[in-house]
């Protein structure tokens, strides 16, 4: 995950570690490894990296991590919430033990009152030998447990029709889809509350299940922290089908899309909330090799939020109009996609990863390719330097990781499962923000810093987006570009981390970054330069 600023890539390892690494050239800035909570227990990490903000304005990187038995005994996994400071130079706090697995990554709000964050987390019931879902909610400060809700138990909900109600059943749940600061929620007396909304479904079955619910949480309008314990989490809507990833929520919290079993898409649109009916349904194919398996990841809206992207488990892209329902556009490829896929900041491209290692490029509006990349012209054609050799880029199938592109839109990242993370150039320029202060760089350089130290918009005024095919070494059509003075390397060029690593993947949208552990201790950031005007 590029951070916020654009300057470093976090990326999470399966033995629960935090890797900061330049964006720039892959140098490792930081390391932080927590520590096994008792002898012969093991950490391991399914997180991706979530970046919140004080108060103050400071900003600050969380992660979960799970806690592993010396016997492997699933009864007594924990879990536990990570955060460092930003630019990240110390752990600023560790959660006390989490009954269970965190799904997904935690999410963290900052209000007036504090700063708190919010996840999901399954555990298996002692008593039935099922799997149970909560949502909890942390103090951002320091990392205390505030609130939390096992699902079946709500303290309180104003629909008075909950009796007997579905949701009563004690299922598990699936990672947090979330809206920031919308303008109205989507449950009863949800309306004009600003606060950050939260929805999320049952996963029963691994998301293969026929009948669930879904469920929301906000703040109230007027929260008091002392008021913690009273909160209570509210039923949306009971359903026929279970999920695995989060659902995808527009930024006004009035429209949420639900990847489902069998490879189904489930979506509610506009004032009118919740129906029986879902506004929104497709199924998108069964795959033949398990046919009530779900939609394996997150969909993602367009930055207009006119569509929304949908990667099935059966290889396929699918684009849906967010207000009709219709499908725009579709593409397949034989190779499986790796992760959820990736809207450009100027919402022109949409980005894929395969399990190969292939990336592409598709127009957003019309669904034409516009580039592909693959491993193997990465080996075959990068212009490696002395210290670099071809066969350390490893072209296997194992990209199970999910891809991340900068705040300007200009690179993109992406990893495998052994460790090698690779970086490409999409733009042939860096847009400064518009008043820099005194906010530090991120590492020190002797050179000068290639983006101004203020924290820049995550949607810049302008991109510089490839406007052709891609080529290892494009022809210039301007005047050369002094990477000295920008930062950026002029070669390819490969890291050392603080450790092995080896990248592991999530499960579900469980891992929306590079996920790591530990098999090898070199991997490779190649920076090709895919624009005109972009040379070596």
């Amino acid at each position: 995950l590029a951070s916020p600023d654009g300057l470093l890539v976090y990326v999470t390892m399966s033995n629960g570690a935090l890797q900061v690494l330049s964006a720039f050239d892959g140098g490792n800035y930081s390391r932080f490894k927590p520590s096994p909570i008792a002898e012969g227990w093991s950490v391991t990490c399914n997180s991706g990296v979530y970046f919140g903000q004080k108060r103050n304005g400071e900003r600050y990187a969380i992660w979960a991590v799970i806690d592993v038995p010396p016997d492997l005994d699933a009864e007594d996994y924990s879990s536990r919430i990570i955060a460092v400071d930003y630019p990240p130079k110390r752990i600023m706090w560790i959660s006390e033990s989490i009954p269970g697995a965190v799904e997904g990554k935690p999410v963290a709000t900052r209000l007036d009152s504090g700063e708190f964050i919010f996840f999901t987390h399954n555990q298996i019931d002692l008593t039935t030998g099922e799997i149970v879902g909560s949502f909890s909610m942390l103090n951002g400060a320091d990392g205390t447990l505030m609130f939390t809700e096992v699902a079946g138990e709500s303290r309180f909900d104003p629909d008075e029709s909950s009796l007997g109600r579905v949701d009563t059943l004690r299922l598990p749940y699936s990672a947090l889809g979330v809206s920031h600061s919308p303008a109205y929620g989507r449950y009863p007396g949800g309306e004009s509350n600003e606060h950050d909304l939260f929805v999320w479904s049952t996963s029963t079955l691994g998301g293969r299940g026929d009948n669930g619910y879904t469920r929301a949480f906000q703040l109230p309008k007027l929260f008091n922290p002392e008021s913690a314990p009273d909160l209570f989490t509210h039923f949306l809507r009971e359903t026929r089908w279970c999920a695995i990833a989060p659902p995808a929520l527009s930024s006004d919290g009035m429209d949420v899309v639900f990847g489902v079993r069998s490879n189904g898409v489930r979506g509610w649109t506009g004032l009118d909330g919740f129906h029986e009916v879902a506004h929104v349904a497709h199924d998108l194919g069964n795959d033949p090799n398990d046919e009530r398996r779900p939609i394996p990841f997150q969909p993602v809206f367009s930055i207009s939020e006119r569509y929304f992207f949908v990667a099935t488990s059966t290889s396929y892209l699918y684009s849906i109009n967010a207000a009709t329902g219709d499908i725009e556009w579709s593409v397949v490829d034989v190779m499986p996609m790796s992760n959820k896929p990736v809207v450009s900041p100027d919402d022109k491209y949409v980005y894929v990863t395969r399990e190969n290692g292939a990336v592409a490029a598709y127009d957003l509006g019309s669904g034409e390719e516009f580039w592909s990349l693959t491993c193997q012209d990465l080996q075959d054609q990068t212009s490696v330097s002395e210290s670099v050799s071809r066969s350390t880029i490893s072209c296997v199938d194992l990209v199970e990781t999910e891809s991340s592109i900068s705040p300007s839109g200009l690179v993109f990242f992406y990893g495998d499962k052994f460790g090698n993370v690779k970086a490409l150039q999409l733009g042939n320029s860096i847009e400064p923000t518009e008043a820099p202060s005194g906010f530090p760089t991120a590492y020190p350089s002797e050179t000068p810093s290639a983006v101004p130290s203020d924290l820049p918009s995550m949607v810049p005024t302008e991109t510089h987006q490839p406007t052709s095919t891609p080529t290892i070494s494009p022809r210039p059509t301007g005047p050369p570009i002094d990477w000295e003075a920008l930062g950026l390397p002029s070669r390819d060029y490969q890291a050392t981390a603080n450790g092995d690593l080896d990248l592991n993947q999530g499960t579900s949208d469980a891992a929306p970054m590079l996920c790591i552990s530990s098999v090898r201790n070199q991997f490779l950031i190649s920076l090709i330069a895919i624009g005109a005007g972009i040379f070596f």
